[in-house]
């Protein structure tokens, strides 16, 4: 980006100064900026993952919440109290262990028009206690 810079005269401009990417002193500055720019950046990326790490390690690193399950106000994980979405989800469990595949449990579901509890990825948790059918996907 500094090559085509100087090609085409275009000066750079940041809180420390302008600079002309034809003289070398400037050349040497701003690639030395933004060698120490890449260097800060992996160690904020280094710094985080190591955080969620710890994080993990302690039992305390949750990123989405599953279906059925809400987040307390404490941050306990707690059984959805929407016995619909009890109720669906027991479903799931049963026909799977009656039908001893997870995709007959997909046909079956299908072929009866069975709605189950959803949630958007996105939002990573269940909106307003809605359904969907099995026949679209459930997290999009």
């Amino acid at each position: 980006m500094l090559e085509f810079c100087g090609l085409v005269g275009t000066l750079i401009v940041d809180e420390d100064g302008v600079y002309d990417p034809r003289l070398i002193n400037d050349r040497l500055l701003l690639g030395m900026k933004g060698t120490l720019s890449e260097m800060e950046l992996s160690v904020f990326r280094q710094r985080s993952i190591a955080a969620l790490r710890q994080k993990a390690r302690r039992g305390e690193l949750l990123l989405t919440v599953a279906i059925g399950y809400v987040k307390a106000e404490d941050g306990q994980l707690d059984k959805d109290p929407d016995r619909r979405v009890q109720d669906g989800i027991a479903l799931v469990f049963r026909k799977f262990a009656e039908l001893h595949s997870i995709r007959q449990v997909l046909l079956w579901f299908r072929q009866e028009q069975v709605l189950v509890p959803s949630f958007r990825a996105a939002a990573s948790r269940r909106l307003n206690g809605r359904c969907r059918s099995i026949t679209r996907c459930t997290t999009c």
